[in-house]
C-alpha cells in the first residue's frame, strides 16, 4: 500500500474508532437503564440496532430530564444523527487518498428512479474536527446517562423510575443542568 492510502485508510479507522467510543458509552447507558447484568447486558446492547439504542436514550433522557435542559438534549442526538451520518459514509462508501491529506468518498445511490452522485471530499480538518466532535458528544452522552430501570406493571406497562442523579453535575460546577 502507498503511503497516501495508508494515511487516508488511518484517518477512516479513527472515526470509526472514536464513532465506536461514542457508541460504547450509549450501550453503557442502555445497559444502566434496563439494569441488565453480565453476559445479558452484553447480548442486548450489541443486539438492538444503533437507532433504536439512541431512540431508547433519548426517551428517557426527554422524560427525565429539568425543562432548562430539554433544548441541550436535543442538540446532543441531533449531534448523534449526524456523526452517525459519517459512520455510514466511512463504514460504506469506497475512497482514497486526495490531495492535502484528504480523503475522497465514492458514493452512488438510486433513490425515487433517479440515480444520485455524492462524492464528499473530506480534508485534515475535517476529519480532526469530526474527532473533536465525537469525544465532546460521547463526554456529554456521560453527562446525561440516566439511573433508571424499567419495570412492567401488572398490566404489561412499561414504567421508568429514578431519575438522573446529580451528584457528580453538582460537583463538576454545572449548576444542576446538564450544559
Amino acid at each position: 500500500m502507498s503511503t497516501d492510502l495508508d494515511a487516508a485508510c488511518a484517518k477512516v479507522g479513527r472515526y470509526l474508532y472514536e464513532f465506536a467510543l461514542l457508541e460504547r458509552e450509549i450501550n453503557a447507558s442502555i445497559v444502566q437503564i434496563l439494569d441488565l447484568k453480565s453476559d445479558a447486558a452484553d447480548v442486548v446492547s450489541h443486539s438492538l440496532d444503533f437507532f433504536k439504542k439512541v431512540n431508547l436514550l433519548k426517551i428517557v433522557a426527554n422524560e427525565t430530564a429539568p425543562k432548562e435542559d430539554v433544548n441541550a438534549l436535543q442538540s446532543l442526538f441531533n449531534d448523534i444523527a449526524k456523526l452517525n451520518e459519517g459512520r455510514i459514509l466511512m463504514a460504506h462508501a469506497a475512497f482514497e487518498p486526495a490531495a492535502n491529506d484528504g480523503v475522497q468518498f465514492r458514493v452512488t445511490s438510486a433513490r425515487g428512479g433517479a440515480v444520485r452522485v455524492r462524492d464528499p471530499l473530506w480534508d485534515k480538518k475535517q476529519f480532526e474536527d469530526a474527532y473533536a466532535k465525537l469525544q465532546s458528544t460521547r463526554e456529554k452522552v456521560k453527562k446525561v446517562r440516566p439511573s433508571l430501570t424499567v419495570t412492567i406493571s401488572p398490566e404489561g406497562k412499561s414504567e421508568l423510575l429514578s431519575a438522573y442523579t446529580y451528584g457528580s453535575l453538582m460537583s463538576a460546577n454545572v449548576g444542576g443542568s446538564y450544559y
